[in-house]
């Protein structure tokens, strides 16, 4: 998972809630040959859709689930930080083909990413409580051994603090700046990590093709990815720091917030 802040997208103080609101770093050969198609020709299917992936938020996990009940027909888009809410053109060339080939679209970018191409689409994401998700990113930088953790000699050297972390421009608000640009009661499920089996259930009831317990058993058996239990380095917090974090994620609770009262709402209206 990538762990850098997000600066590309959105800018401080607009309401996700209320606003009508990759690397394709290795595109699928099959694109290649989309070029032939043209943008005009057809739409993606009603049931095609996009799955955006925020850090820290079982994100790979729903990667996986999805790929492996759509028979691997899923299109993982993990775009370049500079081009994070940018349509790429290759995407934007190939979409009838990418819609009649692929069963939908996941990955790491900002939900502008894809909407003028798949406008139509089915919009789903993961969100995670605030301070869990940026305890878990802090984590993450701290344990991983790669690139892919640019601020872990900082963390390791004490020079940068979880509530230092928190507040940085897209960590604090990692959910807002890959969910602004579309309103989340437009989403077809807002999936919560707390909640990730029923999530999972509810999106089953509004993906009619999706048959949890032939891929996953009864009940099913989901995969564990990136777990706090598989980090060799944990650190605990205490209230006072989770209070700091907190108050740093102001946009992020919001968005917390109306996501589980839209699952509530889902699970009335269609698990019950």
């Amino acid at each position: 998972m990538r762990s850098r802040p997000r600066q590309e997208s959105g800018r401080a103080g607009q309401n996700n809630e209320c606003r009508a609101t990759g690397r394709v770093a290795s595109v699928n050969p099959l694109l290649q040959e989309t070029r032939r198609y043209s943008m005009q020709t057809a739409r993606a299917p009603q049931d095609f859709f996009v799955s955006v992936h925020i850090p820290k938020t079982a994100g790979t996990a729903l990667g996986q689930i999805l790929n492996r009940a759509f028979g691997h027909r899923v299109l993982m888009d993990y775009a370049p930080f500079e081009t994070y809410a940018s349509p790429d053109p290759l995407i934007r060339e190939g979409a009838h083909f990418i819609g009649k080939f692929y069963r939908g679209i996941h990955g790491h970018y900002n939900v502008k990413r894809h909407l003028a191409n798949f406008p139509d689409a089915q919009y789903i994401a993961c969100v995670r409580h605030p301070v869990e998700r940026i305890i878990s990113q802090y984590l993450h930088e701290l344990n991983e051994d790669s690139g892919d953790a640019p601020f872990q000699r900082d963390i390791r050297e004490g020079r940068l603090s979880v509530i230092d972390f928190a507040a940085m421009p897209g960590v604090g608000d990692a959910m807002y700046r890959h969910l602004d640009g579309l309103c989340l009661d437009r989403f077809m499920v807002v999936l919560v990590t707390e909640s990730l089996p029923t999530s999972l259930r509810l999106l089953q009831t509004r993906m009619k093709d999706l048959d949890l317990s032939r891929h996953f058993g009864t009940p099913p058996v989901y995969p564990v990815l990136n777990s706090r239990a598989q980090r060799k380095k944990i650190i605990e917090f205490d209230q006072k720091t989770r209070s700091e974090i907190y108050l740093r994620a102001p946009q992020d609770v919001e968005i917390y917030r109306r996501a589980t009262e839209l699952l509530n709402q889902g699970i009335q209206r269609h698990l019950q």
